[in-house]
């Protein structure tokens, strides 16, 4: 869910937002980093669930044993030397909510959090933060991204996997994405600021 940062620091930057330059440039460095890692893997995630959740039941084949003359519509004795073995009758099948329900949950109980924990820490490293920054920053962000992100993914999930084609859900992603990038950047932000403020404390209070 991370691919447009050349958008995302454009964002930023014509809104005026208070954000350090050095968070501007690392954010920038991992939108950059990530097109190229996250999307493919998201392509192949979504692969995975389209196999192991399909939406629809598998459409019978030309030649299964399973045909009947009746039953597909082709009438006996009259039929055609180049009649079709199958001819389609009634509406399609219809597409199972369960397996929507259980894409969405798939992404947001497995991928959600994993792209989260990827995005804070990188982001604490390409910043130059040591460890015990980076574990603060897990502490201070985390709950609260992951929280907006089950307030605001779940129906855009609903959507990409019920209506988009496989091959337009990672752009669908990436387009919601822009949004999300900027609220986690902000968020990200705020952090930063928070950690400063409190070393500056420390640093007053030992002297």
């Amino acid at each position: 869910k991370t691919r447009h940062s050349l958008t995302l620091s454009g964002l930023c930057a014509s809104s005026r937002l208070a954000l350090p330059w050095v968070s501007l440039t690392a954010l920038a460095l991992f939108f950059e980093i990530l097109k190229y890692s996250i999307g493919p893997l998201i392509g192949r995630w979504n692969k995975f669930l389209e196999a192991r959740f399909p939406l629809r039941p598998p459409s019978p084949q030309a030649g299964s044993s399973s045909f009947s003359p009746l039953s597909s519509g082709v009438p006996i004795g009259t039929q055609r030397a180049q009649a079709p073995l199958i001819v389609p009758i009634g509406s399609p099948s219809r597409v199972s909510g369960l397996a929507v329900a259980k894409r969405v949950a798939s992404d947001q109980l497995f991928m959600a959090p994993l792209g989260l924990a990827l995005f804070i820490g990188s982001m604490g490293f390409m910043e130059g933060q040591d460890s015990s920054h980076i574990s603060r920053k897990y502490r201070d962000l985390y709950p609260d991204a992951l929280r907006a992100n089950w307030q605001v993914w779940p129906l855009a999930q609903v959507v990409n996997f019920r209506y988009m084609p496989l091959a337009m859900r990672v752009p669908f992603q990436a387009t919601c994405g822009i949004f999300w990038n900027l609220y986690l950047s902000l968020l990200n932000s705020r952090g930063n600021r928070t950690t400063e403020e409190e070393d500056a404390m420390r640093r007053t209070v030992g002297e």
